[in-house]
């Protein structure tokens, strides 16, 4: 867009607005200095533009005298109600006439990045075509920022906001970083906007940007000048797929960021389902930040005589474990329990405790991790509290683990910073809980030695289209649609699933498939765990 200096004061307006609702004063004062100053250095073009009336309009008076008296809520509240709505308007008027291809940048940002040595990346550039099955709409937003719109697989969606794409980036920003870390890399170029705005608000941070869609790189630079960008040494653009980092990807990483329209867009299935499962894992903590902390703090801080999980090792090692999931199949194993060796080890979830109590079954342990309330409801009155112990995560329900009068132990989970430190602290063990109960007691079957792990229920999927088993408080039917993902089950059809249980199912397999000490059975008729001796429900009996 020719007229890039009205997009540049509705940039900078937003920063005022951002930092002054943030209470960053002196950062928010810098930016309205600066706001004011491009409002009248181009003075004539907006009245040229919006005629006599646009400075009322936008209430410029109104926003002088409010930066006299120091008032910055009316400043933002000003910037945002009246002036940044009026600089939109204007560029809507204004763009009506042009669409996002007609002034390229492209030469000019390729140029950037042959001056950083990137040669081979600008080659590939040129070359690029598009996608197979994907479709490229260039847009402008209504803040005069372009925007693209892909179409594939049958349905669009927007790689960047269709709003006010640099706003939108500033919430990712501050969202997805953390003042200690100070090298990041992001997945999914995007039209830049979190790139720009992360460099801007951190000037101790580096960034490597990867994009695996060549054509996508060329329309983006097509659209917006990225020089300054590219001539920062802190920044690194590779145009690659995302194979090698999946193959090394810690799923306790905090420096990788992903942009969810970025991750929809990669083209190789299994790279997308193990970023997805990462993606899931990491935005759940993000944005169960404050629940977590407050649980923790319930749970742990104000007892000194907390006893860590760690405690129950010699309760696993060596041990047969009898591990009951909540599953559809939990429904045809109940007398393959009631048979159970008696040297082993019953450990079940919360979901599957008020069924085993109706078939007078007691478990050795039960295991809850959720914050929510449901816990309370799947332990309570449902347990022997004299012959079941509880284990919990730290951050659980604090009202459910506070009701529990048996024993009970304290799990620590990787990821969490308090558990860490915690742990740490006390020398206790971090757990990985791979995102739900079942992933995170094989973890702790797995960690403390056990030599065998039968699991029950653990369906991973809607076998028979049900949920759960029958007498769980979660039981309910489910309705499987043309959209369903579906798994391969132990009987070697298809069968329907979720995008969170095909996460913790991905995540099963890779955590088991390096331990030779632990020999692990499936009784289902759910899905096929890959690294088990997969036995359907009928065949146990």
């Amino acid at each position: 867009m020719e007229e890039r200096w009205i997009v540049e004061i509705i940039n900078s307006a937003m920063k005022v607005v951002w930092n002054y609702r943030k209470q960053f004063f002196c950062k928010g004062a810098i930016a309205l200095r600066e706001t004011i100053s491009l409002l009248q250095s181009h003075a004539n073009q907006l009245i040229e533009f919006g005629g006599e009336e646009i400075f009322l309009t936008m209430g410029f008076s109104m926003l002088l005298d409010a930066q006299e008296r120091e008032d910055e809520i009316l400043v933002a509240d000003v910037l945002e109600g009246q002036t940044i709505p009026a600089l939109e308007q204007l560029v809507q008027n204004l763009q009506m006439n042009h669409s996002p291809e007609e002034k390229s940048v492209l030469e000019k940002n390729l140029s950037s990045l042959k001056s950083r040595g990137q040669e081979v990346l600008v080659q590939k550039i040129e070359a690029a075509c598009p996608r197979n099955g994907c479709e490229y709409i260039a847009e402008y937003t209504a803040s005069g920022h372009p925007t693209i719109c892909l179409m594939e697989n049958g349905s669009s969606y927007y790689i960047s906001g269709n709003n006010n794409p640099y706003r939108d980036a500033l919430s990712f920003v501050m969202a997805n970083t953390d003042g200690n870390y100070y090298e990041y890399t992001l997945l999914g170029a995007g039209l830049f906007f979190e790139a720009q705005v992360l460099l801007e608000l951190r000037p101790d941070v580096k960034l490597t940007v990867v994009e695996e869609d060549l054509y996508l790189l060329k329309l983006a630079l097509s659209l917006r000048d990225l020089t300054e960008l590219f001539a920062d040494e802190r920044f690194f653009l590779l145009a690659q797929s995302y194979t090698e980092l999946v193959r090394n990807l810690d799923a306790e990483k905090e420096d990788i960021l992903i942009r969810k329209p970025s991750l929809r867009h990669i083209a190789a299935i299994k790279e997308r389902e193990v970023l997805q499962t990462f993606f899931v894992k990491k935005m759940t903590i993000l944005e169960q930040a404050f629940v977590l902390e407050t649980e923790f703090r319930k749970n742990i801080l104000p007892d000194n005589q907390v006893k860590s999980v760690d405690e129950l090792t010699s309760c696993f090692e060596g041990k047969k474990v009898y591990f009951v999931a909540g599953g559809p199949s939990l429904d045809g194993c109940i007398e393959y329990l009631r048979n159970r060796e008696k040297d082993s080890v019953l450990i079940c979830v919360g979901t599957s405790a008020a069924r085993l109590k109706s078939e007078n079954i007691t478990p050795d342990f039960v295991i809850v991790i959720d914050v929510g309330e449901n816990i309370y409801r799947q332990i309570n009155g449902n347990l022997n509290e004299n012959l079941t112990s509880l284990i919990y995560m730290c951050s659980a329900n604090a009202k459910a683990v506070a009701s529990f009068q048996g024993k009970k132990y304290a799990a620590f989970q990787k990821g969490f910073e308090l558990a860490e430190s915690y742990a740490g602290k006390n020398g206790y063990s971090l757990i990985s809980t791979g995102g739900s109960v079942s992933t995170t007691a094989l973890d702790i079957c797995i960690r403390f030695g056990a030599k065998e792990v039968i699991c029950m229920g653990l369906d991973l999927a809607y076998t028979n289209n049900k949920s759960h088993a029958k007498g769980t408080i979660s039981y309910s039917e489910m309705v499987s649609g043309s959209t369903t993902p579906m798994v391969k089950s132990v009987a070697g059809d298809m069968i329907p699933t979720a995008n969170n249980l095909h996460a913790y199912h991905r995540w099963i397999e890779n955590r088991i498939r390096d331990e030779k000490n632990t020999k692990f059975i499936n009784v289902s008729n759910g899905a096929y765990i890959k690294g088990m001796e997969n036995i359907s429900v009928e065949e146990a009996d």
